[in-house]
């Protein structure tokens, strides 16, 4: 699986988890791609959290640049992981 490098950003260091599959549960869907139960994931990951002001807004530009993106992967699904 090779060494990978994740970006988070907005979150203040404190807390962060020292365990990143508690909140995005990467390194569990590599290994069950590995053992064969999935298929391969996709080379990008999306994620975000927090309070948002303006749902509306979210819905209308971040949630269909999300969709386009995973479209443009060749995505047979998405998995949603609340945080």
């Amino acid at each position: 699986m090779g060494a990978q490098r994740y970006r988070v950003r907005y979150v203040r260091r404190r807390h962060r988890l020292p365990d990143l599959n508690v909140i995005f549960p990467v390194e569990r869907l590599q290994e069950l791609a590995v053992e064969g139960v999935i298929g391969s994931l996709t080379p990008s990951f999306f994620s975000f959290i927090g309070y948002n002001m303006d749902p509306d807004l979210m819905e209308r530009t971040l949630a269909e640049d999300l969709a386009e993106a995973v479209v443009e992967e060749y995505a047979d699904l998405a998995l949603l992981s609340p945080a």
